[in-house]
């Protein structure tokens, strides 16, 4: 991906965990998702990109989206996040250098199981696609 989208990835997947499917499109200055499912067969997201967490936020957890503190990561390496809670589910969501991500789905715990697995794709070690 671009140097100035530093995309969030999984270290791995939670065990028992699948992953449904993930897509990167670059227009609009870029917007990445990826999706798992847990073993009871709830879907957790990611989805990172250019706009406001305010915007994400409204866009897939609704407009009745209410904080609910913050969440510390520090200890998984991508710092603190703010939490969220709506009739549709929970998320937590940060800027991150010049993108905004949000990790949302069925309540906060679970949200936080796959938000722990990330880090940037830089520090991942990835190999370059050739």
């Amino acid at each position: 991906m671009k140097d100035d989208f530093p995309a969030l990835v999984p270290s791995g997947v939670p065990a028992g965990w699948t992953v449904q499917g993930a897509s990167y499109s670059a227009a609009s200055g870029g917007s990445w998702e990826f999706a798992l499912t847990t073993p009871e067969g709830a879907t957790v997201s990611l989805v990172q990109t250019t706009d406001s967490v305010e915007d994400l936020v409204g866009q897939y957890l609704g407009a009745d989206a209410q904080p609910t503190g913050n969440v510390d990561l520090e200890n998984f390496g991508t710092g603190i996040w703010k939490g969220y809670s709506s009739s549709s589910g929970a998320g937590i969501a940060k800027k991150i250098s010049k993108t905004s991500a949000l990790v949302y789905g069925p309540d906060q715990d679970t949200v936080v199981i796959l938000a722990q697995e990330l880090l940037t794709a830089e520090d991942a070690d990835l190999p370059e696609a050739g």
